[in-house]
């Protein structure tokens, strides 16, 4: 469990950090803000991610659970789990990319303005990157308990 947590981090790391360090290197504060603002979509597109996932787990739910005595059925959502599986994590991205850009953001911050004048922000900072990063580790687990069968012969799922 805590390898996971640390392959996570990780991602996160590649993901989010490395972004807001470039924008800081070739930019200044003001392009990190900017950086941030846009690794944040907007509400509608977070529930629309929402509602992919809703319906990949949806379909999970029937292929796992519901039997199929036809074979063209089970051919079917066989595949449909598949691709849902594939676009039904499209939140997973952001959340990654939000949790990693947190703390290197919080850090910039710091580093430019000092103690005082970012003692707000950094307990907010602090428990938006938590939330991000287990909403992360929650997806993850979820991709890797909902994810489409493996079949012995690729020409199986056509």
């Amino acid at each position: 469990m805590l390898r996971q947590f640390g392959k996570e981090f990780l991602v996160c790391f590649f993901v989010g950090t490395l972004p807001v360090f470039v924008a800081y290197a070739v930019g200044t504060v003001d392009s990190v803000i900017n950086t941030l603002n846009n690794l944040n979509p907007g509400d509608p597109i977070v529930w629309y991610f929402l509602c992919l996932l809703g319906v990949h787990l949806i379909v999970y739910l029937v292929d796992k659970f519901i039997f199929k005595p036809r074979e063209g059925v089970r051919k079917f959502f066989a595949s449909a789990r598949e691709l849902t599986h594939q676009i039904g994590f499209s939140l997973h991205g952001v959340y990654r990319a939000l949790a990693g850009a947190m703390p290197a953001a919080a850090g910039i911050m710091l580093f430019e303005e000092g103690l005082s004048s970012s003692a707000k922000a950094l307990p907010i900072a602090a428990i938006f990157f938590f939330g991000c990063f287990i909403t992360s580790c929650i997806l993850t687990w979820l991709a890797k308990s909902t994810k489409p069968r493996q079949f012995l012969f690729s020409n199986q799922l056509l």
